[in-house]
This record gives C-alpha cells, sequence and structure tokens, in this order.
C-alpha cells in the first residue's frame, strides 16, 4: 500500500452530502477539469461539484464510493486545496 492511499486510510470519510470547496474551487477543479479528473481517477470515488449557489463563492461536493475510496478523495481535495495557491 502507497503511502499516500496509508494516509488517506488515516482520515475519517465525510458524509457524500453537505460538503463544500474552499474558497478556490479552480484550484481543485482545474483547466477543463483536468484537476478533479485526476482526483477522480486515483481515488476510484465518483465526485460532483455543484454550481456555487447565489451570492456564495462555495460549491457543494458531493463523494460517493466505498469508505476507502471517499477517503482517498477527501485528503486528494484538501491536499489540494492546502498546497496550491491559487
Amino acid at each position: 500500500m502507497s503511502k499516500l492511499h496509508q494516509l488517506a486510510m488515516q482520515q475519517t470519510p465525510f458524509t457524500p452530502l453537505g460538503q463544500t470547496t474552499p474558497a478556490f474551487p479552480g484550484c481543485i477543479i482545474g483547466r477543463q477539469g483536468t484537476k478533479i479528473n485526476e482526483i477522480r481517477q486515483m481515488s476510484g470515488a465518483q465526485i460532483k461539484i455543484a454550481n456555487a449557489m447565489e451570492g456564495s463563492s462555495e460549491r457543494q461536493i458531493t463523494i460517493t464510493g466505498t469508505p476507502a475510496n471517499i477517503s482517498l478523495a477527501q485528503y486528494l481535495i484538501n491536499a489540494r486545496s492546502e498546497v496550491i495557491a491559487c
């Protein structure tokens, strides 16, 4: 098991409803969806990002899959938002 998978398994998986992105959703989505597609492929989870609600910059993220898939997707999204300064 890779170090990334080991770290992901230590995270508590989040419930697939009610999660929002950080203030910079473009960092997570990437140009033409390349980064979010990479996270989907790496984690094996289904990830849906809703459009921003009127008057808000936050966007709801819904993640579904096995607990391990959800945990890895959450870890990768959080790592991307913390490491990349947009």
